[in-house]
């Protein structure tokens, strides 16, 4: 690979890991949003229950409400995360092409 080429490959990489980084937060951010909805949901359709039918169900309504969201916050944490890792690698990478490309 010739100079040009490289600085072209590090430019676009950086570029690229650039908008992977605000996805990642977007789609962190988006799925924390519909996590708090589920949990009102969740809350709403306890008391409701409570009120209709009784305590069993509305407990098995809130474990059923609790479990989603906290699965659901999993999902997003480790998959933003992965994400965001990724970039760093990309970017460390990034960090010793150039370094590499100096030192020649």
């Amino acid at each position: 690979m010739t100079n040009d080429e490289i600085k072209e490959l590090m430019v676009k990489g950086q570029r690229d890991g650039a908008q992977l980084h605000r996805v990642a937060d977007v789609i962190y951010k988006v799925s924390i949003v519909l996590n708090f909805i589920i949990g009102i949901v969740g809350v709403i359709l306890f008391f409701v229950a409570m009120s209709s039918e009784g305590i069993r169900l509305a407990l098995v309504v809130g474990i059923a409400t609790a479990v989603i969201c906290a699965i659901g916050y999993a999902l997003a944490v480790l998959g933003s995360n992965g994400a965001k890792v990724l970039v760093h690698l990309l970017f460390a990478n990034l960090a010793i092409l150039d370094k590499h490309r100096e030192q020649q």
